[in-house]
């Protein structure tokens, strides 16, 4: 069973990080900082957990904030990889528990803003500070990008990826910036900058941050796309490509014009679907695709699950992205899953499949989810 996230700030990961903090600056009070912290720990959510931290790292912190930062920074651990994160280190703070770190930045350090961005620069290069330049870029905008814009040229790819990942639309589990949300061009600005960058870390971060804002400007993403990719390297295309995944999972013509996926001409002679399946069981079906020309076909899946409402709802799954042979039969026999996941709960009721090849529906059947 995979460990859940946060348990990489547990009880133990705080314990280490008051004691680096401690032979940082032998004045902290690190006895005391646990007993404040720990007991409130277990029953936390990971980001909770962040907040918590940070909230008591300030209670025993000096109040002055450029001599906390100061300290904080001395307790950090050895830089972390080229490529991605890294676990905690011995020697200092590392991996997860440096959220608490950037954290506490955000929270107490608004209003200095140079010991506090030197800070981020610092800590970001142990696990990550995206979640915690966005309020900056809210409360010091100007300065914000400016520092984001000389940052996108440091040796250090942790550094480079901050600006770009820090200034996604939409970042996971990061606060909603709503200029970032109404405006794009800033970040495209930025991203620019990054587009050929020799770390694929990076890349996929500039891939995310572009799809972030497809999903608000999805004609500006697509003009950009398509200025992009003239001339393009394959690593960029790759960006490209990567960058307008939600656009091709919602069948827009542009995007798949784009990639050159045609209105291929095709017949279903197979396309079974079990009627019915166990509310935790798997739906099996057979499909078999024959083209009646050579060319690209990019295969999905749509499931039209049944809401708590009673309504359906469409969602996506990539099946294939493969080359066509005409007179070839392609053949999939695949299953869909209905076992209970976090981020999405079943109904029972009537469902529908659908088989969608280059952005056309070419297949469908009804079936039943059972109840429990």
């Amino acid at each position: 069973m995979v460990e859940p996230f946060k348990n990489l700030l547990d009880a133990g990961a705080v314990e280490r990080l008051a004691g680096h903090v401690r032979r940082a600056d032998a004045a902290f009070p690190a006895r005391d900082f646990l007993a404040d912290v720990a007991p409130g720990l277990a029953p936390l959510a990971l980001m909770d957990r962040v907040r918590h931290v940070a909230a008591g790292l300030a209670r025993h912190l000096p109040a002055d904030f450029e001599r906390a930062a100061a300290t904080l920074v001395a307790a950090l651990g050895p830089e972390a990889g080229e490529d991605g994160f890294e676990g905690e280190h011995p020697d200092g703070v590392r991996g997860m528990p440096v959220l608490a770190l950037t954290r506490f930045v955000a929270d107490q350090g608004l209003d200095a803003f140079e010991p506090a961005l030197a800070a981020l620069n610092a800590m970001t290069r142990r696990f990550s500070a995206e979640f915690d330049v966005r309020p900056f870029l809210e409360r010091h905008p100007a300065a914000t990008w400016a520092r984001l814009h000389t940052w996108a040229a440091d040796p250090n790819p942790h550094v480079r990826r901050l600006c770009s990942e820090g200034t996604r639309a939409r970042l996971p589990w990061g606060k909603r910036v709503a200029a970032l949300l109404a405006d794009p061009e800033p970040g495209l600005a930025l991203v620019a900058r990054l587009r050929d960058d020799a770390s694929l870390y990076v890349r996929r971060s500039v891939a995310n941050h572009l799809n972030d804002a497809s999903k608000d400007h999805p004609d500006r993403v697509l003009a950009l796309a398509r200025a992009w990719l003239d001339g393009a390297s394959a690593d960029r295309a790759w960006i490209v490509r990567h960058a307008l995944r939600t656009r091709l999972k919602a069948a827009d013509p542009a995007a798949l014009a784009l990639f050159a996926y045609p209105a291929l001409p095709l017949e279903v002679p197979t396309f079974t679907v079990a009627p019915a399946v166990a509310f935790t069981g798997r739906l099996p079906y057979t499909l078999e695709l024959v083209a009646g020309a050579d060319g690209p076909a990019l295969i999905d899946e749509i499931v039209h699950y049944v809401k708590a409402r009673g309504g359906r709802s469409p969602k996506v799954f990539r099946v294939a992205d493969r080359q066509m042979v005409a007179g070839e039969v392609v053949r999939y026999d695949r299953a869909i899953d209905f076992k209970p996941i976090t981020t999405r709960r079943h109904y029972p009721g009537a469902h529908r499949l659908e088989i969608r090849v280059n952005g056309r529906v070419v297949a469908g059947a009804d079936f039943t989810l059972e109840a429990p």
